[in-house]
């Protein structure tokens, strides 16, 4: 298994495009999975 990669035109440092990539992710995994981990990192 691997990933593609596309260039959106975003560039610049690692910190700059993983903050990038957070705000566009969508996140797939159900509403539910993601309280009960958010509760468990707390």
């Amino acid at each position: 298994m691997h990933a593609c990669w596309t260039d959106v035109g975003k560039s610049g440092t690692k910190a700059e495009c993983l903050a990038y990539i957070k705000e566009v992710w969508t996140d797939m995994r159900p509403l539910s999975l993601r309280r009960q981990m958010e509760k468990s990192a707390q």
